[in-house]
């Protein structure tokens, strides 16, 4: 589990890195290590409409402090889960 955490949270955290290239207004300061992973949001008005969209498309995360997004994923957690989470992060950020 432990291989697992250290390398699908480094690809989670380079994905959402990529997602904070693409949509730099809206994904800020992503980070992370293992699974403990978040990054902030321009508002919390902002931040709860994302996370609302997310949830309603079936990808659940939560939210910590003001604005940001908390993203603590299971320990058998893929990459293809991954890949399945930040696509409907990408459309939702799209929609914003």
């Amino acid at each position: 589990l432990l291989d697992n955490v250290r390398d699908t949270g480094a690809y989670f955290l380079a994905q959402l890195e990529s997602l904070a290239a693409r949509h730099d207004k809206l994904v800020l300061e992503p980070r992370g290590r293992g699974f403990l992973l978040a990054f902030d949001m321009p508002t919390p008005a902002v931040r709860n409409d994302f996370l609302a969209r997310c949830r309603s498309q079936g990808v659940f995360a939560t939210y910590t402090g003001s604005r940001s997004v908390r993203l603590r994923p299971h320990l058998i957690t893929t990459r293809v889960d991954v890949d399945v989470a930040v696509a409907t992060f990408d459309a939702v950020l799209g929609e914003l």
